[in-house]
């Protein structure tokens, strides 16, 4: 395992021709596969994050859910996630209002993880603890059931 590290930041770049496959299977085996590879070296974020950002608003359902399990995934475990909070965390905060009930739940749940527990793996990394009444509110804010509030207005409901 050591011996792919110095390798993760140049086989994570090798990854975006799949990122933007045609197919939703590839796109969501190569979420898969980059978040394994950062979550070993986490330095090719910088460069591959606005890639991120576009899976997951991906037209696929299914490549969303990917994206947004992964964003979380590399929050809970990624080494020094501190700095990378502000990068990943938006996807998250997006998903909240997506189309999909089950990817709104993902991202609300993992919200509520993260800014509530330990990184189970090395006991060592602090929570998101401080942010938590921040992610919770935000959460609950952008949660809503299948209509924005415009749309209650219109109907003339409260």
């Amino acid at each position: 395992a050591e011996h792919i590290e110095p390798h993760c930041a140049m086989l994570a770049r090798a990854l975006l021709p799949a990122l933007a496959h045609q197919h939703s299977r590839v796109r969501t085996a190569a979420v898969e596969a980059l978040v394994a590879l950062l979550l070993r070296e986490p330095s090719a974020l910088a460069e591959l994050g606005p890639q991120l950002a576009l899976l997951a608003t991906d037209r696929a359902s299914s490549v969303r859910e990917q994206a947004v399990g992964s964003v979380a995934r590399l929050l809970a475990e990624m080494p020094h996630r501190e700095a990378n909070t502000a990068r990943l965390l938006p996807h998250l905060l997006c998903a909240l209002s997506d189309e999909v009930e089950s990817i709104r739940s993902l991202a609300h749940t993992s919200l509520a993880r993260l800014g509530g527990s330990t990184d189970v793996a090395a006991q060592r990394v602090q929570p998101l603890a401080a942010l938590a009444p921040d992610l919770m509110a935000a959460a609950d804010a952008a949660t809503f059931d299948g209509a924005p509030p415009e749309a209650a207005d219109a109907r003339g409901e409260e």
